[in-house]
């Protein structure tokens, strides 16, 4: 069972440890004055505030009591939720899974998606990212055209270069540390022919992706592994030897190719 933290900007609600997911995503609303100044006003929660609940059947309960002192916060707090553009997410990996009808705030029954994107990042309900996948290279395939139209103008390959690592490079690489080990093998091919393609296109060797995402994971690990304060820490135990980390025992594979045991495995393997 794959566990999810998701901060929420509401520090009044308590953090719950379940195992079914929920989504909510008010949105910011913006208000142009007779002068024509875009101003915020305080109706409405930050854009991409994302409240998350794992929640079993039993405690279902809890949930929805969760969701009414969430809403009550916002009232409070002279915040209005944008209901009809705040998605709910269930995440379940049961093969037998229970249909649950969508909660309802302030009368409003909020809409059941299948996916939702969140910083960025499209998370699909399975966690397959495949979705997200397909999105970067769709937007890396536009920006091949560019390089494509430079090179005919006869630009120097190293500034092909250059552009490839500003504006398509990125695009592959952002939020990597987060999806990349639970990627599949088809998955993380698409996103390495996008590379194999840009080298051919500049006529120079690209930086190899799997080596900059695997430096990053690395950086991210020791800073985690390092800092007491995160959340994530705790689950680095150093064995006796000061040489290793304790290894954690997966009973899936979805969780053996999740964040910390890849990277407990990568700083093992150093």
């Amino acid at each position: 069972m794959l566990t999810w933290s998701i901060w929420t900007s509401c520090p009044q609600l308590p953090p719950a440890s379940f195992s079914r997911a929920r989504f909510a995503r008010p949105i910011q609303r913006w208000y142009v004055g007779p002068d024509g100044v875009r101003s915020r006003q305080t109706e409405c929660l930050p854009p991409e505030t994302t409240l998350a609940l794992l929640n079993d059947f039993a405690s279902y309960q809890s949930y929805l009591s969760s969701v009414v002192r969430f809403s009550s916060w916002c009232s409070n707090n002279f915040l209005h939720l944008n209901v009809s553009k705040t998605k709910e997410m269930c995440i379940d990996f049961r093969r037998n899974r229970t249909v649950i009808s969508p909660i309802a705030i302030n009368g409003e029954p909020v809409e059941q998606v299948d996916s939702f994107k969140y910083l960025g990042v499209i998370l699909y309900e399975k966690l397959s990212f495949t979705e997200h996948v397909t999105a970067v290279q769709k937007k890396s395939q536009q920006r091949l055209h560019v390089l494509r139209k430079l090179r005919a103008f006869k630009v120097d390959p190293l500034l092909l270069l250059r552009l490839y690592r500003s504006i398509i490079e990125p695009l592959l690489t952002y939020c990597s540390i987060c999806y990349y080990p639970a990627l599949s093998v088809k998955n993380r091919n698409r996103l390495l022919k996008i590379s194999h393609v840009s080298a051919k296109i500049i006529g120079l060797p690209t930086p190899k992706l799997s080596e900059i995402i695997d430096h990053a994971i690395l950086k991210k690990a020791r800073a985690v592994a390092t800092e007491s304060d995160h959340p994530l820490s705790t689950f680095f135990h150093i064995l006796p030897s000061q040489r290793r980390y304790r290894c954690i025992k997966c009973k899936t594979s979805r969780y053996s190719r999740s964040f910390v045991p890849v990277t407990i495995r990568m700083l093992n393997a150093k």
